[in-house]
């Protein structure tokens, strides 16, 4: 986005990385051919209308801002170099896509110059010595379909600069002035020099509807599109840039081209952003391999999580089509290789396959149908707690934000990241409402009794965790109408050591947090889910919380009674069996709230219990060359307990036995060669052999064994 270079102080940083001078403009009408726009909300979008293989190699459709892609501001900064300084807060996410919005409201920038406008800026090219880069290319279509601000000073920009950060070429894919807004302008910089396709006055005002703005950028030429109609080509390939190019998105305010602010400048003017596009030259016409051992992770009473293998393709695999009963139901990125399925109907029986596709569209054949039944448990009727009034700590920002150093979730300056967390999450089917990004969010626990709307319930279900180290046995009391107190003791992980307690879940993990100054902290933070039993006989009138301020509360549910028994668990193994010991596991049950645990029996008496998000137990003391037989039931907190599985049954290992091995009636069979073990071999054997089955048997509706990254 090119900077005049008649400027006057404020600009002479920005002028130094990019300044060039525009020309006089030379206006020039054409024909504007208007062309359907080609964003197809359930599914791949179809490529350029250009001649070639396209594959389509980025689509961000501005759901969220991912901050694994996108930084917000230059890699040297946040001053324009005209009135404008760039933050994050002029950044938000609707219906549209992405919007970025101009206000009259005075920043300094990090220059130390106060500009009279904030805007916002996204570039994928990272923060040169801080944030990697996002995403880069060379030679292929970008396209944006977005509607301009309007006003006098406005600058709507789609621009490129070399990811080496040599900023001796930049291509920009549109810049529209407010001022001008039937006037459409690009341009190629090359040293000291420049291109522009033919400029053109449309028929159409730009500010008032989307359109697509597009460039092609080949090692022989350039050529510029607008709805699909081309506006000029650049043919010196001697001087076209070969190297990797990131992409920026900004609204700039002022300055000698866009026009000096006046009384006519809007107070506040916004660039709707619905899409940015890649397409890049795809040689291969061989499509991706057949999708693999698909399976079902968890099954609740409306939706289904699959899980299968990944596939391989000789240009990479760019994304998975989910298909229930042959109707497409989803699509995944390459780099997933799990769905979930959600609105079906409790106990009811689906047929579900899996197709890989590239970046050409080549799409492979069908996966093997896996037929999978719905769950028949409804959850109980869930009651909201609302922790407006009670938060008191601002634990949750925006990505970019500065804020106090003695502020966020452990008063030292860190804080969760709202674009990776979103507004709030799922849990075993019921909602969980974040507060505000910036505001109090959070509730540092301090002894706070808080009032509930009154009820029989049969759980307390909150979202949290623990900071400044691990936080075991806190304290929670849950007082009822009749006068007493039930107290519930619940042991809570910190943000970034889970250690998977009894009655915690992992639900979220996060790939960063936020820092007071505005940057990221690039570690994997956890939110976890909490479960704990309450008298549903009583009615409940408040909750106490801990006495401990490192105890984090996000948000708090409460449940109705249960009356249904978790259902029966399933697919009993042997992940290990020794001489003397076998190591069962299975995979979870489903219950309306949470499972609270499982019992275990051998030759139908109980040897022990787990928590219900362990689905393992080693029995060991066994007879070698013994034959036993195992079941298992789930039980949930209001008491109820399931059937009994069906039998599992295994023989320990003879004394002359030269192998461990993992025998199922299922599809997964490995084993595990060894000598005569030597002291502290086996307990490593059946660390690593519980390991595969965990990869084998993930825990479906626990969330501690999925975890989830929000954008």
């Amino acid at each position: 986005m090119p900077n005049p270079s008649a400027m006057d102080a404020r600009n002479r940083e920005s002028q130094r990385v990019t300044g060039r001078r525009r020309p006089p403009r030379k206006f020039r009408a054409f024909v504007v051919e208007t062309m359907e726009r080609r964003l197809l909300l359930a599914g791949t979008p179809t490529a350029p209308n250009i001649p070639g293989n396209w594959g389509l190699t980025f689509n961000d459709n501005f759901t969220s801002i991912n901050s694994n892609v996108w930084a917000n501001n230059y890699w040297w900064g946040t001053n324009s170099g005209t009135q404008t300084t760039f933050n994050p807060s002029a950044l938000s996410i609707n219906s549209n896509g992405l919007n970025i919005t101009a206000t009259q409201t005075p920043l300094k920038s990090n220059a130390g110059i106060t500009n009279p406008y904030t805007s916002g800026l996204l570039s994928s090219g990272g923060v040169k010595g801080g944030q990697a880069p996002g995403f880069s290319f060379t030679y292929g279509y970008v396209e944006t379909t977005s509607k301009v601000a309007p006003g006098q000073g406005m600058w709507s920009a789609l621009w490129m600069l070399p990811q080496d950060y040599n900023n001796t070429d930049e291509l920009d894919v549109m810049e529209i002035l407010g001022r001008q807004p039937n006037y459409y302008t690009a341009a190629y910089h090359f040293g000291s020099s420049y291109f522009e396709p033919p400029d053109g006055t449309v028929p159409v005002d730009l500010t008032t509807g989307f359109h697509t703005y597009g460039v092609d950028w080949e090692p022989d030429h350039i050529t510029w599109y607008f709805d699909g109609t081309p506006l000029g080509t650049f043919t010196n390939s001697s001087v076209i840039i070969n190297r990797p190019m990131y992409l920026i998105l900004n609204l700039d305010v002022g300055g000698p081209w866009a026009g000096p602010l006046t009384n006519a400048s809007p107070q506040s003017s916004t660039w709707q952003v619905q899409d940015v596009r890649v397409w890049q030259h795809i040689s291969s016409t061989t499509a991706p391999t057949t999708p693999t051992g698909l399976v079902s992770l968890a099954a609740t009473n409306t939706s289904e999580t699959l899980a299968w293998n990944p596939s391989t393709g000789s240009t990479g695999v760019a994304g998975y089509s989910i298909y229930r009963n042959s109707s497409l139901v989803g699509t995944v990125p390459g780099n997933v290789t799990t769905f979930t399925d959600t609105g079906l109907t409790s106990s009811t029986s689906y047929s579900y396959t899996v197709r890989a596709f590239d970046a050409a569209e080549n799409t492979s054949s069908a996966s093997s149908p896996l037929l999978v039944t719905t769950g028949g448990i409804d959850p109980p009727a869930l009651t909201q707690v609302n922790l407006a009034g009670v938060f008191n700590s601002v634990g949750v920002v925006n990505d970019g934000t500065v804020f106090p150093a003695n502020g966020g979730i452990d008063h030292s300056g860190t804080a969760y990241s709202a674009n990776l967390l979103g507004t709030g999450l799922t849990w075993n089917g019921n909602a969980y409402i974040f507060g505000n990004a910036g505001t109090n969010n959070i509730i540092a626990s301090t002894g706070q009794t808080i009032a509930v709307p009154a009820g029989n319930y049969g759980a307390l279900n909150f979202l949290g965790t623990a900071v400044l180290g691990n936080q075991p046995s806190q304290t929670f009391i849950a007082h009822y109408a009749d006068g007493t107190s039930q107290t519930l003791t619940q042991s809570m992980s910190d943000w970034f050591t889970p250690q998977n307690y009894g009655g915690e879940f992992n639900l979220v993990a996060t790939s960063h947090r936020d820092l007071s100054s505005g940057l990221q902290d690039p570690k994997t933070f956890y939110v976890y889910g909490y479960s704990l039993n309450l008298n549903s006989s009583k009615t409940l009138q408040n909750i106490t919380l801990p006495n401990n301020a490192t105890v984090q509360i996000v948000a708090m549910d409460l449940m109705g009674p249960e009356t249904q028994p978790p259902t029966v668990p399933s697919g009993l193994v042997s992940s290990a069996t020794t001489t003397s010991s076998v190591a069962v596991s299975w995979l979870p049950s489903a219950d309306g709230v949470a499972v609270t645990g499982y019992n275990v029996f051998r030759n139908g008496v109980k040897i022990g219990s787990v928590p219900g998000n362990y689905t393992y137990l080693v029995d060991s003391g066994l007879t070698p060359g013994t034959t036993y037989s195992y079941t298992v039931n789930a039980f949930n907190g209001a008491g109820l307990a399931s059937g009994m599985s069906v039998p599992f049954v295994v023989t320990t290992l003879s004394t002359h036995a030269t192998s461990a091995s993992i025998t199922s009636s299922s599809a997964f069979k490995t084993s595990f060669l060894r000598s005569k073990p030597k002291p502290g071999q086996l307990a490593i054997l059946r660390a690593l052999q519980r390991r595969q089955n965990a990869l084998l048997h993930p825990k479906p509706q626990r969330p501690v064994h999925v975890l989830e990254l929000r954008n």
